[in-house]
């Protein structure tokens, strides 16, 4: 009888450890879901390395109230199901106090839907599609975006084209996924709101290799300006086919573009490609310098601005944990709901609006010339 007692004791004592928040642990865990294999990995593997260098600094500095943080890396392969699984995973098995990811729309979308049905705050690093903070209660957000949305790029992009290269027509190709329509949709928005003519919207699958029917349907309409809502994968292809064809326009992509990633893959077709950026790793602000001196000592080479985004992430969850005062998941959730003027790498301090979404982004423009992606324009 005795020793049943005392089994039962220590697997109620077992399951009390198991159970109980950080706080009885000397580590505080954080979850991470990003692409780290497949078709966009590049950008998953730069999110994790920006990530892994704000943990290290901050448990060099200490920790977080004095804990050891421990980043638990999930990969999803931009599949949604990979992310709900990644997600349940580390809210049930390794007990995280938040999620930073993803970087495909669709994948973060479903990552979002565990997070509010757990009650566990998600700090969205990359992701643009509108719909994820649109999903958000203003009165209980759990899902926040640390990076600009399509709406905020679209601006951006539309304003090079028509103010800057004074195009008149538009053309814009969109990949058919949450990212890609929410792009597209935005951009229409903004190319009429400016006065210009939008003269063609095409759709492909991701994944997609020919585009040589698209462009010659593009080719026929000669359009001043092209607005890419896509990945560099089928957005390299895009770029090389052109030049196949001679369709000679601007393209103007989003901030997938910003990424050496088109050099390797585009080739001399990436030349003249523009993209916007919130981050470049030549940008002159003290605070971005720093990043980029520790990155190289880290990493032994230049970050892309996805390295920046897992830096970022890490450090708004690091200030709502400190101000929320423990690790309590509400709490953390109300106190990431409270940012205002965060100091951050990639553009201007952070502040959430109502909706989760962080505002006051400044962007700057890049363009790729004999291989090299060159900065052309930032703002102050």
């Amino acid at each position: 009888m005795r020793t049943l007692a005392r089994l039962v004791v220590t697997a109620v004592v077992l399951a009390w450890l198991g159970a109980s928040p950080a706080g009885a642990q000397d580590t505080v865990k954080v979850g991470f879901i990003n692409p780290l294999t497949g078709g966009s990995s590049f950008y998953g593997q730069s999110l994790l390395h920006g990530a892994q260098l704000a943990v290290e600094q901050a448990n060099a500095r200490g920790g977080l109230l004095g804990k050891k943080i421990e980043l638990v890396a999930e990969d999803d392969r931009s599949v949604p199901a990979d992310g709900t699984s990644a997600a349940i995973k580390l809210i049930t098995r390794d007990n995280v106090i938040a999620i930073i990811g993803t970087y495909n729309s669709s994948v973060t979308l479903a990552v979002g839907d565990v997070g509010r049905r757990y009650g566990v705050p998600q700090i969205v690093s990359s992701a643009i599609a509108d719909s994820i903070t649109d999903r958000n209660d203003p009165a209980k957000p759990w899902t926040f975006r640390a990076n600009s949305r399509a709406g905020d790029q679209a601006v951006a992009m539309i304003h090079y084209l028509v103010e800057i290269r004074k195009a008149r027509t538009v053309a814009i190709l969109e990949e058919n996924t949450d990212m890609g329509s929410g792009c597209g949709a935005a951009i229409r928005k903004e190319v009429e709101r400016r006065g210009a003519r939008v003269v063609a919207a095409e759709r492909y699958n991701h994944g997609e290799a020919n585009f040589y029917s698209i462009i010659t349907k593009l080719k026929g309409l000669g359009p001043d300006g092209v607005a890419l809502c896509s990945i560099i994968a089928e957005g390299a292809q895009i770029v090389r086919q052109a030049r196949d064809l001679g369709l000679k326009t601007v393209f103007m992509g989003n901030t997938a573009f910003n990424h050496d990633k088109i050099i390797e893959l585009a080739g001399d077709a990436a030349s003249g490609l523009v993209a916007n950026a919130t981050f470049e790793a030549t940008s002159k602000r003290q605070i971005a310098r720093d990043f980029v001196e520790a990155y190289r000592t880290k990493f032994g080479e230049f970050p892309q601005y996805t390295a920046a985004q897992g830096f970022d992430a890490v450090l708004v969850l690091l200030d709502g944990v400190k101000r929320a005062g423990g690790f309590d998941r509400e709490k953390i959730r109300a106190a990431l709901q409270a940012t205002r003027n965060l100091p951050r790498v990639e553009s201007g301090p952070l502040t959430f609006d109502a909706q989760g979404q962080a505002m006051g982004f400044k962007f700057s423009y890049v363009t790729f010339r004999e291989g090299k992606r060159v900065l052309i324009y930032e703002p102050e």
